[in-house]
């Protein structure tokens, strides 16, 4: 009995400590109790607003991210677009024909802004591209100004609020020239005949053979071998670099060539051979540009042609006195394939000629020894060869310092120099 009243004892003693200790005093109410729900509900609180700051700030960021994103996009799309004015331009320049112009047409946009053309995606795109180009001209040096437009979709090119960036770009392109500083200028060997005079350099891609009685009054120079049997005045150069052979002339059935920027067309000759004069002066063709594709074609005596220029897609033969002179800066006589010189022919050239064979009798061994070419410019052997072993017609080559540039016969692809480039921001 007294065990049990010493146990609740101890029982009671401790439930009024742990009342003091809770704070449980009459009326049974706590203190403690009624603190922990505000204490609870302000901590929630905190919790929400650190969480919609956060959540504020990465939409805020994303928001800012997206602009950025877009601007880059923009600006990516207008510098591209300004690039893709500097292609249009160069190859503009080259010809017209190669981007669908014509000489005569304005440049994209004609002052204005033209649409690049571009591939979809079938998403839709935010933006469209658009460049103006502006070219100043100075001799053969080409300032083209590419300025590339992104523009909002559906938006106008010319309205500020819809472009969305705007890029610029220069160029500066230089039109290569066309010279043959060579009195003869061969693709493969050159054989100077003993009945020859030249007066001026000689270069060949192979060797150049200078054969007894021949006279070279300047210097020899041989992608291979110099050969001389006969009189070198201005000395020799072997193994060097070969050189490049211009492009002249298209060959192949198109009649048309380019010049001062206008869209010229030839003049067909009709029939086999050429007696007298052509009409010269025809409109559209300012040069006097006539060509044949006849398989062989003759040159009578009595022509003389000046300030013309004839192309021939095959042989040529010419019979008693010849004259063909052509304008400045353009070849007098292309030929694809022979020369022909009959006995006692006088042929007179001035201008370049360019012969795609070589220069022979009416057959291969004949010397064709009473003929005569008297020739002022350079002469190009785009061939293997150049002048029959068998011919010993009385040849004289001279260079002329006023015919080295040549203007090319047909349209020719002559790649534009780029000499500088810049971006604006």
């Amino acid at each position: 009995m007294h065990r049990w009243s010493t146990t609740i004892s101890a029982r009671s003693c401790s439930s009024r400590d742990d009342a003091r200790a809770t704070g449980i005093g009459r009326g049974g109410r706590s203190r403690g109790r009624r603190c922990a729900p505000a204490a609870t509900l302000l901590i929630v609180l905190v919790i929400v607003g650190a969480i919609f700051i956060i959540g504020l700030a990465a939409i805020t960021s994303a928001t800012r991210t997206t602009q950025l994103g877009g601007n880059f996009a923009a600006a990516t799309m207008a510098m591209q677009a300004a690039q893709s004015g500097l292609v249009v331009a160069d190859r503009r320049l080259v010809h017209p024909w190669y981007v669908n112009y014509t000489i005569d047409e304005p440049w994209p946009g004609n002052g204005g802004f033209d649409l690049v053309p571009a591939a979809g995606d079938g998403l839709g795109r935010k933006y469209n591209p658009y460049y103006c180009i502006q070219v100043t001209t100075n001799g053969r040096i080409y300032t083209v100004r590419s300025t590339g437009r992104a523009v909002r979709t559906g938006g106008s090119v010319g309205n500020p609020s819809d472009v969305a960036a705007e890029r610029t770009v220069t160029a500066v392109f230089e039109r290569p020239k066309i010279e043959v500083p060579y009195a003869i200028l061969g693709r493969g060997d050159v054989d100077l005949r003993s009945t020859m005079t030249v007066v001026g350099d000689v270069f060949a891609n192979d060797d150049v053979t200078v054969n007894l009685g021949a006279r070279l009054r300047g210097k020899a120079y041989a992608a291979d071998r110099v050969y001389n049997y006969g009189t070198i005045d201005g000395g020799s150069a072997q193994y060097q670099d070969a050189a490049s052979l211009p492009p002249i002339v298209y060959y192949g059935y198109r009649p048309s060539y380019d010049y001062g920027g206008m869209d010229c067309t030839a003049v067909q000759l009709s029939g086999t051979s050429l007696s007298g004069s052509p009409a010269l002066g025809v409109p559209g063709n300012p040069n006097n540009v006539f060509f044949t594709n006849q398989t062989t074609f003759v040159v009578m005596g009595g022509t003389a042609v000046n300030d013309a220029t004839l192309v021939s897609m095959n042989d040529v033969v010419i019979q008693g006195h010849v004259t063909i002179k052509a304008s400045a800066g353009f070849p007098a006589l292309i030929i694809r394939r022979d020369l022909i010189l009959t006995d006692g022919c006088l042929l007179e050239t001035e201008g370049l000629v360019q012969i795609g064979g070589k220069v022979r009798g009416v057959a291969e061994t004949l010397p064709a020894a009473a003929a005569r070419w008297v020739h002022k410019g350079p002469v190009i052997f785009a061939g293997s060869n150049s002048f029959a072993p068998a011919l010993a017609s009385q040849i004289s080559i001279e260079t002329r310092t006023d015919r080295v540039e040549i203007q090319p016969v047909g349209h020719m692809v002559l790649p534009l120099i780029k000499r500088s480039y810049s971006e604006m921001p």
